[in-house]
Formats: C-alpha cells, sequence, structure tokens
C-alpha cells in the first residue's frame, strides 16, 4: 500500500457548510479519506525519453516526406487547368446571369407596353364616349332652343 496518498486538507478544499454537512451524516471523515492510484506511476530512464522523442522524431520526418510528396504530385498544368476551369465556370455563371438578367429587362419592357397600349384603349373609349355625350348635349340643346 505503499501508493496510499492520504488527503487530510480536504476541508480548505470544500466550502465549510458543504465539509460540516457531508461529517456529520458520517458520510465523510478528512481522517479517513485516503486515494488510491489504480496503476503505480512509471518513472522513465533517459534511454527511454530518449528512444520515445526518437520514434516521434522518426514519425515526424515520416509525416513531412508523404506531404512533400503529395505537394510534388500537383503539377503546374494541374493548377493551370483548375484556375481555367474555374474561370470558364465563372464565365458561364455571368453569362446565365447576363441572359437571366436581360429577359427580365424584355418581360418588364413587354409589360410596361401592355399597360401602356390598355391605358391608352381606356383613355380612347372614355374619349370617345365623352365626345358623344357632348355631341347628344348640343342635340338637346338644340332641340330645345327650336322647340322653345
Amino acid at each position: 500500500m505503499a501508493n496510499l496518498l492520504h488527503v487530510n486538507w480536504l476541508p480548505k478544499l470544500l466550502p465549510g457548510k458543504a465539509f460540516q454537512s457531508l461529517s456529520k451524516t458520517g458520510l465523510l471523515s478528512a481522517r479517513t479519506l485516503s486515494f488510491a492510484p489504480t496503476r503505480p506511476l512509471k518513472v522513465l530512464s533517459e534511454r527511454e525519453v530518449s528512444n520515445s522523442v526518437k520514434a516521434a522524431a522518426d514519425e515526424v520526418e515520416k509525416k513531412a516526406v508523404t506531404t512533400r510528396e503529395k505537394i510534388e504530385g500537383v503539377t503546374v498544368d494541374k493548377v493551370i487547368d483548375k484556375g481555367a476551369k474555374a474561370t470558364e465556370k465563372a464565365v458561364d455563371t455571368a453569362q446565365e446571369s447576363g441572359e437571366k438578367a436581360k429577359r427580365t429587362v424584355q418581360e418588364a419592357w413587354n409589360s410596361a407596353k401592355e399597360t401602356a397600349e390598355k391605358v391608352k384603349e381606356t383613355v380612347r373609349e372614355k374619349a370617345e364616349d365623352a365626345k358623344d355625350s357632348v355631341i347628344d348635349s348640343i342635340e338637346k340643346a338644340k332641340r330645345a332652343v327650336n322647340d322653345s
């Protein structure tokens, strides 16, 4: 039992009332609380630490080589191709947007023309009605003058 750690400073860690209530119920006593690690701590020798550091360095070097190979696998032509494809896609998107805007403007223009035509017809009809009304009024006035 050489790995046991006796705790006699627990009252300093717990708030006063919490420690007092636990102590009174008998659930906790600072004199009997001990912790035992699940396994003893292992102290590494200088050689073991050195070997561990070398193994980690080797792993880092392997990762660096792998990354370097991946980077070297990407050629300038591939980068240029990707750039050209991205530019082509951007141009296509811009053309589609332009065509859509053109259609929208054309639809708005057609709608405005139709509305103007309807207004023109309505005004013409009302003008003819007003003209007919004026002519009827004049005829009525002539008849009234002639009849009197």
